[in-house]
């Protein structure tokens, strides 16, 4: 067998790795700042009060009307005919 050729065969494979495992390194260090960076510029709100919370879901709850178009239009799409 070639020695020469093996010998090439191994340098293009370290190569390629190397090349694969800079890459890689670069991605991971570049995500890391980035993450820094926006965790510094936009920071996670304050979580709401018990009692703020209470009054944003009473806030949102459908009523009755909406309700029943959902029921129909849930019915509606299933095929019931009992509606």
């Amino acid at each position: 067998m070639n020695s020469k050729l093996v010998q090439d065969g191994l340098d293009m494979t370290l190569y390629g790795l190397g090349a694969v495992m800079a890459f890689l390194l670069v991605l991971v260090f570049a995500t890391i700042i980035m993450s820094a960076l926006v965790r510094r510029f936009f920071p996670d709100p304050e979580p709401l009060e018990p009692a703020e919370r209470g009054l944003a879901v009473a806030s949102q709850t459908p009523d009755q009307r909406m309700l029943r178009v959902i029921t129909a239009a849930i019915a509606r799409h299933r095929g019931d005919k009992n509606q």
